[in-house]
């Protein structure tokens, strides 16, 4: 009596462990970063500024060198040919597109996404119309 209580006890735990799923642990994550941290990354090779704001913000104020590719159309990235290791670095107007966008990408297979947040932290200049001026600070 006592192993057929133990076989019947193994038998519901070998088969209840079987019957879970494991969790799977997201292995990227949103990586934030400061605005000081961007402007000195500006000009390296292999860093991409995005911009996630729709075209008439992005004309208002930019930071130099930044794409434009709204949040809506954040997948065009893909048409960048911007390799999947390349560190891309998203901004918006107060950090809330620029999660989601940051999320999409990593979602996409982008390996080193940062997200600055709102261009309201950035104490430097900002591009508009071809013209280095205006800090987004006002």
């Amino acid at each position: 009596m006592i192993m057929k209580i133990l076989f019947l006890c193994f038998f519901i735990l070998f088969f209840s462990l079987g019957c879970t799923t494991p969790s799977i642990e997201k292995d990227k994550e949103v990586i934030p970063i400061t605005a000081e941290s961007v402007f000195s990354m500006i000009d390296q090779e292999d860093v991409y500024i995005i911009d996630v704001r729709e075209d008439y913000e992005y004309a208002s104020g930019h930071i130099e060198n930044a794409y434009n590719i709204p949040l809506s159309h954040i997948h065009e990235i893909q048409k960048l040919f911007i390799e999947l290791d390349s560190t891309i670095i998203v901004y918006c107007r107060t950090g809330v597109r620029s999660q989601k966008a940051a999320e999409i990408l990593l979602d996409l297979g982008y390996q080193n996404v940062f997200d600055m947040g709102g261009i309201d932290m950035w104490n430097y200049e900002l591009v508009t119309d071809g013209i280095v001026g205006n800090s987004a600070k006002k």
